[in-house]
């Protein structure tokens, strides 16, 4: 993380305000960025199949939209029930469950579990017969199961429960949904951020959105200048948000450092401001002709007129 004056950060995309919003992108395999939680959900559960369909047993998704971002909290506050709707869309919109196949969507605590519940209950939502949900202590499933947003913090032995948990059920699939284990790296040796690390290699990553944005201060308010986005057999798509939408400005085959992101969103958001600016130097050149050829077009006419009053 960048942090300076207007410093760039990575974060959630702007799903609020984005609708009807086009993306403009060329070249194949590669998808346009995700505008709402509804599109993100099913772009994610795309990649999640196809990397399951391609024999991984273990993925990861990273579905950092507002509402699941601390880093923009001050525009856009944390929604666990943002959360829990993800979670469980995610899981039945792919092959995760099916038939009698069975599905736990372990979440860092009993009251996280027993809260997504009754969220669910409450929106009217029924679970398939075969999913339910747990924490990360409990006995998980031996088909399929879904770690629910683990953020490690110092003191907390979450990595061991983790470990623990994929171990109990080893011939399972796992999936790995916004998982931040370097929450408390500050505070945390070479070897234990070596072994989480580790522990996050060993998932797949599937499916990866998040947007880039300028904090401007003293207000803190997010701005969004661009998205970052990655699915499974797509590799990885850098978009710079434009006035009339999303422009891919570069793919590259490794996920691009926060420096390397800044540079080329910041690139393509001047050529924006300059073509911007070239637009409305146009327009107003334009007006300017049309005022003075208006003009003469006037004079000419009253010379015109005064001809005509002299000759009579």
């Amino acid at each position: 993380m960048i942090a300076c004056e207007a410093a760039f950060v990575e974060c959630g995309t702007i799903v609020r305000g984005l609708k009807g919003r086009r993306a403009r992108w060329t070249g194949c395999a590669t998808f346009p960025p995700p505008t709402s939680v509804d599109e993100t959900v099913r772009l994610a559960s795309q990649s999640v199949n196809a990397a399951l369909q391609a024999g991984q047993r273990r993925v990861r998704v990273d579905a950092i939209i507002p509402g699941l971002n601390v880093r923009v909290e001050e525009t856009y506050p944390y929604s666990s029930a943002t959360l829990n709707t993800v979670a469980l869309q995610t899981v039945l919109n792919t092959d995760l469950i099916g038939g009698a196949q069975s599905c736990t969507l372990l979440f860092p605590s009993a009251g996280a579990a027993a809260a997504a519940a009754t969220q669910y209950r409450r929106d009217g939502v029924t679970l398939p017969e075969g999913v339910r949900t747990g924490s990360f202590s409990d006995t998980p499933s031996e088909h399929a199961n879904v770690l629910v947003a683990p953020v490690a913090t110092r003191g907390d032995p979450l990595l061991p429960l983790l470990e623990g948990a994929v171990a109990s059920a080893p011939q399972a699939v796992w999936m790995l949904l916004n998982a931040d284990l370097s929450a408390d790296r500050a505070a945390v040796g070479m070897r234990e951020s070596a072994r989480r690390a580790r522990f996050e290699d060993s998932f797949e990553r599937a499916f990866y959105f998040r947007n880039v944005f300028m904090v401007k201060r003293p207000t803190l308010r997010a701005v969004e200048k661009g998205a970052l986005l990655f699915c499974y057999g797509a590799g990885w798509s850098v978009f710079a948000l434009q006035t009339d939408g999303y422009e891919l400005v570069k793919r590259c085959d490794k996920m691009p450092s926060v420096e390397e992101l800044t540079s080329v969103v910041s690139a393509a958001s001047a050529r924006n401001v300059s073509r911007s600016r070239a637009a409305e130097n146009a327009g107003a050149d334009a007006a300017f002709l049309r005022t003075i050829a208006g003009s003469a077009a006037l004079v000419a006419a009253v010379l015109a007129a005064l001809r005509l009053r002299a000759g009579s």
